[in-house]
């Protein structure tokens, strides 16, 4: 996404904040999210299915309260929901959201694809853990989608977090080919998920769209030499093998 389209997003979303009773807020936020999406959508079209896309935003709706009644149970003295929720990115057919202490992502997704890897993945160590996943069919081989993980600081990640993180994943026998660290965050808050304590500090993987199981290892010497590279010369490696 570009910076001048965030900037018209952020804006928007905004704008919808100002003076609004709650329910009047969310009723204008999920418009405002289903007109977005629809325009960043170049392929959309309208169809007999209009009544499944209604259902998913009744849900999203649904949703947005839950999570921010969650929030607010975690969090007493939280009280205006037009603060809590804030409108933090886009992907192509995609809008995040912070609600409190968790993002909320929703978006359009070919074959349930982003859905079907987070399910995949989500108990992975080193990989962001996924609060709620939910995909609904809109029409053939469409879907919209819901995620929903905790909020993560993106800045600050070093060369060696992220060979790290490599590191870790491909110990397991998964290969994670856009090793970056914009695909990292720091869990800022700590927690317990899944029979597993996250601390707050602890680095995730939170693109999984380029990971992959292999089955297969590789000795800790491969590994150290791994890390003795530049991200750059990785991403050429993992791109021709």
């Amino acid at each position: 996404m570009s910076e001048r389209d965030y900037k018209e997003y952020k804006e928007s979303f905004d704008s919808i904040k100002e003076h609004k009773e709650p329910t009047e807020y969310l009723k204008e936020l999920i418009n405002l999210i289903c007109k977005v999406l629809l325009e960043r959508d170049r392929f959309v079209k309208n169809s007999d299915n209009d009544e499944a896309r209604v259902e998913f935003f009744k849900l999203l709706l649904e949703k947005i309260k839950e999570t921010y009644q969650e929030y607010q149970n975690r969090n007493p003295e939280a009280h205006d929901i037009t603060q809590d929720i804030e409108f933090i990115g886009a992907g192509h057919t995609s809008l995040a959201f912070r609600i409190g202490d968790v993002v909320l992502k929703v978006g359009k997704e070919k074959d349930n694809w982003t859905s079907r890897l987070m399910e995949k993945y989500q108990n992975l160590p080193g990989v962001v853990p996924v609060f709620y996943n939910h995909s609904h069919m809109v029409a053939e081989h469409e879907y919209y989608s819901i995620q929903i993980t905790p909020l993560v600081d993106t800045s600050h990640i070093e060369e060696e977090e992220v060979y790290g993180a490599y590191k870790k994943l491909r110990t397991a026998g998964y290969i994670w080919n856009d090793p970056l660290p914009e695909n990292m965050g720091k869990i800022m808050t700590d927690f317990d998920f899944n029979g597993r304590h996250y601390q707050k500090g602890d680095i995730v993987v939170i693109d999984l769209e380029d990971m992959a199981y292999v089955g297969e290892t590789i000795s800790d010497d491969v590994l150290d030499e791994i890390s003795m590279m530049s991200l750059f010369q990785l991403k050429l490696i993992l791109f021709f093998f």
